[in-house]
């Protein structure tokens, strides 16, 4: 199974809050026991039973990872994890993150 972050799109600017969706290859995202743990710059922010998040960010460029746990906290062995540089330009209203293509 692997992630992929659908939004925001990497390198493109985003406001805060920005709206994170995530897709999972292999599986639903996050199905039956998963959690999806969202840290910007190393910090979790949010941890979501769902593939959709919206997450309140500083300006400024930061590392977005997600991350699928199981219902306990814990990581996956292998970790399922993805990550993205984002640069937040200000705040706005959120955008309408695009749906999971396979």
């Amino acid at each position: 199974m692997s992630l992929r972050i659908a939004a925001p799109p990497p390198g493109a600017p985003v406001t805060s809050p920005l709206v994170v969706r995530v897709c999972a290859t292999g599986t639903s995202v996050p199905g039956a026991g998963r959690l999806l743990g969202i840290s910007v710059d190393g910090r979790q922010v949010a941890e979501v039973n769902a593939d959709t998040a919206a997450v309140s960010v500083a300006s400024g460029e930061h590392t977005l990872r997600v991350e699928l746990v199981n219902s306990a906290h814990r990581q996956y062995a292998p970790p399922v994890l993805t990550e993205e540089t984002i640069t937040v330009a200000g705040y706005g209203a959120p955008a309408a993150p695009p749906g999971c293509r396979p």
